[in-house]
């Protein structure tokens, strides 16, 4: 893993840093960045929301978004903002053999080595993605259900996903389905969205 840059303000600390990853093969993925905001403070942070874009999108500008840095700053939370490109679109967003949940873990412990703020190692995570981002978000879910404490998707067809692994049951779950959306992406995610619901999963 290399950093590629450190930018902004802090006390003696970058609140963006940016950097590439190593890339996904068996997921069939190239490229692989991350770019973090930080708010000020001196008191440890809390976790981190992890964003996640569409289909082979970069949503590294995110981290620099006033909407996000206002949530980050009012829950002491950091800002991870993720791209994977450069490769097949399907096969990745699916993370069958979890590549993509453990380079977005080891990400989170790199921003917490690059911001003097360890305690991010092993803070709680939430999640929100967009459609392909969605569906890596849900299966986050299963890969680390004992740290995600919450996660938003829109457009996903992934639902929450068929796995039910201890303590997934007690994540808060948003998701944004529209009248407009492919038949298929709303017929996939339905019926995982109601399996929770019916176990009166949040």
């Amino acid at each position: 893993m290399a950093v590629v840059l450190g930018l902004g303000a802090g006390v003696g600390r970058a609140q963006f840093q940016e950097w590439t990853a190593d890339p996904l093969p068996t997921e069939q993925i190239k490229t692989v960045a991350y770019k973090s905001w930080l708010p000020t403070r001196q008191e440890p942070l809390r976790g981190t929301i992890v964003l996640v874009p569409g289909k082979l999108g970069d949503g590294r500008g995110m981290a620099a978004d006033a909407k996000w840095q206002e949530l980050a700053t009012s829950t002491g939370f950091a800002l991870l903002a993720c791209q994977f490109a450069n490769g097949d679109g399907a096969i990745y967003q699916y993370d069958a053999q979890n590549e993509v949940a453990k380079s977005i873990a080891t990400a989170v412990t790199h921003l917490g080595q690059l911001s003097g703020h360890p305690e991010l190692e092993k803070a709680p995570l939430a999640f929100w993605g967009h459609s392909a981002g969605a569906n890596i978000a849900a299966k986050h879910t299963n890969f680390a259900p004992m740290r995600v404490i919450a996660m938003a998707g829109s457009k996903g067809s992934w639902g929450s996903g068929p796995e039910n692994p201890p303590g997934k049951d007690e994540i808060p779950m948003l998701f944004v389905l529209g009248g407009k959306d492919k038949p298929e992406w709303i017929s996939g995610s339905l019926p995982t969205i109601e399996a929770g619901q019916k176990r009166h999963a949040p």
